[in-house]
Order: structure tokens, then sequence, then C-alpha cells
């Protein structure tokens, strides 16, 4: 399909259309002098002119034959003036134009490199024209000419075959995409989710000639979604008629979704046997797992388990615990191991441990994903508690009064007409309500259901009777305090007659708030906690709104950690990670509560200082520097932490936008660093 299109105008096409005009202005003026000394010259030999020729000849006294001589010379002199004006006007167009072609250009390639989005531009093929810095840093290239001339399907797709869905729905959307997902290739291989926003661009017949537009890094965010995903889906397993062994495995692969667990167990404790043992397990290594005696193991599972806080191990530290007899090593190691473990906790209570490791790659797990397996091991904790509970109280009858009061969840046990008949300690702790105040009373008369859960409530009650169900909802304590809740119900079944249902209540407010602090993370940078890049640009879109309604200045440092290359190449990115850290724990010490740090990527980030002007900027750069002169001297460390700031200021009475802003803070950034003598 040939795409026509009315082409806007280039930041060049004024400058161009002009040059066009002079060129064919220059050419009409040439035909106009050749007619004029074609005419001259035709006058010369007819009668007609002879007799002019005569005629001045008797006013001026002299002869015919200097007349023609002399309106020779007039031609002559007429077309020399001409043609020299003409050369002299097109002379200072084109110095003008050729100035502006300059101007223009500069302007557009400072804007392009100093944007701090990924740009590209490719051909109808698919081949790279054009990109800028953030898009080489991004897929892991040195510089954008590294990417120049590499197709986008062949090199840079991590699947090729979704570059022809994507031309595909391109085309379904007129040329025009907004918010696409992808996922493009890294210079060492791994994937990297982003958003793009594309459009075909065109030449000036208005024919498509290839596609441009900008990509966002959406890889936190995505992780972050399936993390929550992982959660929700582990919770409903652990509500799910499934078994232990099902339970473990669908916690296997959810786990996986967001993390390596090619090599993954879980490791429960029986205190009163004293032994360890290990339910589930998957290793490319060992298969051998065998019960140990708990208190007399001093593994990285039982470090874990005992000290109830996560351990990260690669090879060095692992080695060096070894050999200070802090653990024992048990199982394969390699000179590339890494291992990760977290306890598996519900309240204060350790019941056992979860770990991944790699024995070949040393680099496949970061401290994100420590903190990550961290959030998932108190889920997978209540999960397998769940779990357990439920599993014993299928296999035995006769303990079922001893489990039904035992039992870390709210259970309620009720005839075939939802009166109920028991409560277990964990109710009445959930509730307020005590058995004698409960018993025989309708779980549905609005005891524990808010007023507006009525109709809900006598649903979930005949949904009960069907079968097994699970609901997330609302409900009510004594005291009047709303919660939420995870429902689930089962029927109680003797000698194949139904003789009533038990209810179970599981107050869900911890995970809610987890939840909540997954979509936290979503908006903050794992590694140093401050704004991540697209929600610190959207606050500082909502400040500039706010500015503006108030008549109010935002002042905008741009800062990049100096010479941040050479500490991560020489001492390792580890120490890198740290030195990040401590910038942030320094900048957050300094700057007041309302102003806004951002982690653009990589060492820069952006500090937001709402209702602060110019006036205000040499006070903060002051702190700044005393307060990283401190850091320094207490560090101690050999090297120094330096950090170039460039500076720009919203002036509500001259507004700029977002990027503006963005870009002469940058700039200035970059002025210092080359003062300061550091490279980018």
């Amino acid at each position: 399909m040939k795409i026509r299109f009315n082409p806007k105008s280039h930041p060049l096409e004024k400058d161009i259309n002009r040059k066009n005009e002079l060129a064919v202005i220059r050419k009409k003026l040439i035909i106009v002098n050749g007619l004029l000394v074609f005419g001259f010259m035709i006058l010369l030999w007819v009668d007609k002119f002879t007799d002019f020729s005569s005629l001045i000849s008797k006013v001026l006294g002299i002869s015919s034959k200097w007349t023609e001589s002399i309106f020779f010379i007039i031609i002559i002199v007429f077309v020399f003036f001409t043609g020299s004006r003409m050369h002299l006007l097109f002379s200072e167009e084109r110095k003008r134009f050729e100035n502006n072609i300059k101007d223009s250009e500069e302007k557009y390639r400072t804007l392009f490199v100093s944007i701090p989005g990924v740009f590209y531009r490719a051909d109808r093929e698919g081949n790279i024209l054009l990109t800028n810095p953030p898009g080489a840093k991004l897929l892991g290239y040195d510089s954008p000419e590294e990417i120049i001339g590499k197709n986008l399907a062949k090199d840079l797709y991590y699947i090729p075959e979704d570059r022809k869905v994507f031309l595909e729905e391109l085309e379904k959307r007129k040329g025009t995409i907004k918010d696409y997902e992808v996922t493009l290739k890294r210079r060492d291989g791994t994937p990297v989710t982003v958003s793009t926003s594309s459009h075909y661009y065109y030449d000036k017949k208005g024919d498509a000639t290839g596609v441009e537009g900008i990509f966002v890094d959406i890889t936190e965010r995505k992780r972050a979604e399936k993390l929550q995903q992982a959660l929700y889906n582990i919770s409903k397993a652990a509500n799910s008629p499934i078994s232990l062994d099902e339970l473990y495995q669908s916690i296997h692969k959810e786990l996986g979704t967001i993390i390596d667990t090619t090599n993954f167990y879980i490791a429960l404790i029986d205190e009163k046997k004293d032994k360890i043992y290990f339910p589930y397990h998957q290793d490319e290594r060992d298969n051998d797992f065998p019960i140990f005696s708990f208190s007399k193991t001093n593994s990285p599972t039982t470090y874990v388990i005992k000290s109830g806080q996560p351990l990260f191990l690669n090879y060095e530290r692992l080695k060096k615990m070894i050999d200070n007899k802090e653990i024992e090593p048990i199982g394969t190691i390699t000179d590339k191991s890494i291992w990760l473990g977290a306890p598996l906790k519900i309240g204060d209570k350790v019941i056992g441990a979860m770990a991944i490791q790699s024995y070949t790659n040393p680099h496949l797990y970061s401290e994100g994903d420590i903190k990550i397996l961290e959030f998932v091991s108190s889920q997978v904790a209540i999960a397998i508690e769940r779990k357990r509970n439920e599993e014993v109280l299928r296999e035995s009858q006769q303990e079922f009064a001893s489990l039904f009061h035992s039992s870390p969840e709210a259970l309620v046990y009720l005839d075939e007409n939802s009166n109920i008949l028991n409560v277990n300690p964990r109710f009445t702790e959930l509730f307020g309500y005590t058995l004698e105040e409960v018993k025989c009373r309708n779980i549905d008369d609005g005891m524990i259901h808010p007023p507006d859960k009525m109709e809900e409530a006598k649903w979930l009650t005949e949904k009960s009777l069907k079968g097994r169900f699970y609901y997330e909802t609302v409900r009510k304590k004594k005291d009047g305090t709303l919660f939420p809740v995870a429902i689930s119900g089962s029927q109680v079944i003797i000698e194949g007659q139904l003789k009533g249902l038990i209810g179970t209540f599981q107050d869900i407010t911890g995970r809610k708030k987890m939840e909540e602090e997954l979509q936290r993370l979503a908006h903050y940078d794992v590694l140093t906690d401050c704004c991540s890049r697209g929600y610190g640009l959207n606050l500082l879109g909502q400040q500039i709104k706010t500015a503006k309604r108030n008549n109010a200045p935002i002042l905008l440092f741009y800062l990049d950690v100096n010479d941040f290359k050479y500490i991560n190449d020489t001492f390792g990115h580890q120490e890198g990670d740290k030195v990040l850290k401590e910038v942030v724990k320094l900048l957050k010490s300094t700057l007041r509560e309302v102003d806004i740090i951002c982690r653009l990527g990589g060492d820069e980030f952006l500090l937001i200082f709402p209702e602060s002007s110019l006036d205000d900027a040499p006070l903060i750069r002051e702190r700044l520097d005393k307060n990283l002169e401190k850091l320094n001297q207490k560090l101690r460390k050999p090297y120094k932490i330096d950090f170039s700031i460039g500076l720009s200021y919203y002036d509500p009475a001259n507004p700029s936008s977002l990027d503006e802003l963005i870009r002469i803070a940058d700039e200035n950034m970059y002025k210092e660093k080359k003062k300061k003598g550091k490279g980018r």
C-alpha cells in the first residue's frame, strides 16, 4: 500500500524553500537580461534604428558610426552592471542561507543529542539511520554510531518476527502507533522491554520512506507487574483445591516469571523432630537433598532460617564465610557460584526457606533480586502453611478439632443452614467475638458484614453449598473496624452427606499493603529508592502546572556523578551501586521534604525544587558541596565522590516546556563537567 501524506515542515524547510525561490528568480532575471541584449542587438541592424541613430547624431553633433558604438557600449555596461548586481545579490543571499542552514542544523543537533528520551529513525527495510546517545545507552552500546546501519528485526528485536507484527499494526493504525510494547535485544543479548510511539516519516511527495519514533524503557514497570501477578497467582493457588506438591510447582512456575529459577528449592523445618527437609527442589547439579538435623547443620539454608534474614552469596563471600566457620559447604560449589536465600516467615515465625542459585553465571542475580525474593517469600510461607493445614485437615478427621483451633487462619464451622456451630481462637482474635457470643447465630445476620455487603454474604453462602470457593472482600470487626479479608469455604461431607461448612477468613491487610508497595516499586528506583525516570518526569510536569497556576518558580538541578565509569570499571559494579546509594543519601539529607529526587538513569539525577528561584541555587549548591566533602572524609575511599551540576529555572512570567528545562540544565551540567576536565 502506497501511503500519501501532506508532510509537516522540517526545522530547515523555510530555508530550503527560500533557496528554491531565489533559484527561480535568478532564472527569470537571466532570461530578461538575455531578451534585452537580444532586442538591442536587433535594433542595431534594422533601418528604424539607423534613422534613430541619425537623429541622435544630428542632436549631439556626432557621426552616426559613433552613435552606434556608444549604444553598443551602453548595452555592454548595462549587462555588466546588471550581472554584477545579480551576482552580489545572490552571493549575499547564499551566504545568509548557508548561515541559516548552519544555525538550524546546530540547534537541531544540540536538541537531538541532549534530549533525555530514546529517538530512532529507520528506513523502510528497518535499517537504523539515526539514533541519539540515550538509544545507544539503552541497548548497551558505547555510541549511536555503533547502532547506525543495524537492522531492527535481525539485530535489535529480541524476537525478530515481532517486527513484522509491529509493522502490520502500524499499517492498521494508519501510520501512527502509541504506547506499543516490544522487546528489544541489548548488545549482550539480554532483553529490554520498551514502549514505543512511532510513525511513518515522508518525503516531499508525501510517500512514506521509513519509520521514526521514541522508545521508553518499561522493564522495571513490567517486572513489578509480573511480581504482583505472581503473588496473586500464588495466593489463588493456595486457596484452590490442589495438593501441596502442586502448590510447590505453582510457586516455582510463578517465581520463574520474574527471576531465574533454573536451580530452585524449598526447605521446611520440623521443630519437634529437629529436622530440615526439602519437599521441592529442581537443580542442574545436585539431585540428592537428604534430611538433616536442623540444630546441627550450619548450611546457608539453615543460616537464613536461624537468622530470619535473607542472604546473598557470591563465591568470594561464600568462601569467606566457610573459612570463618560461619557456615559449612553443602552441595556443589564452583568459582562462579551465586546463591540467594530468603526465610519463609509468617509474622515472626520462620517455617523454612527458599533459595535460587547459579553454578555458571556469577552476575545472574543482583541486590534487587534478593529484595524481590524477600517480598515473595512471606506470601509463599502463608500459601504453604495454608495448604499444609488444608492437607492435614483432609487427611485426618480425628485431628479435626485440634487443627481447627490451632489454625493460623480464622475458621468458622457452620451447619447446613449457615448457623454457627464453632469458631477457633483466631476467629475470636480477628473479629473480637467469642464462641459464646456467636454460637447458633446465622453467619449472614450482619454480625461481621458491613451493611452494603449483606447481599454479597448471602450469595457467598449459596456458593459454598455448591463446593469450594475463594473471594476477597471487606468484613467488620466487633468494634466496627473494616478490614480486607480473603474468604474461602468448603463442605464438610461425612459418609457422603453434607453436614456443614467450614469458612476461612484470612486477614489480607498485609498483602494489600504489599501490593501498594509493589505499586510504589513501579514508581521508585529499586537501587536508590528515589523516583524512577518516568515517575519523576511526571511529577515535574505536575509541578510545572502548579507553578503556572500559582505563579510560582521552580529550580532544577541536573546532577551527574563524575568518573562513575572509572569507579565501576576499577572497583566493580557493586562499589558503583554503593556510590549511587551514598549520593542519594546525601541528597535526601540535604534537600527539603518537598524537593524531588529523580534518577534519570545510570549516574544522572534530576533535582526538582518547587517554589525556589535562581537566588536559592548558590545556597543549595553550597550545602551540597559541604556535605559531599564530609561524606568523602567519612568514607575514606581510594577515590573521591564528585558530581557536576547544571541548573535551569522555570519562570512563570516566561514559561518553558519540560523538555526545554531539562535540556538547559543538561547543557549547563556538561559545561561544568568540561570546566572540571571530566568526561561525559
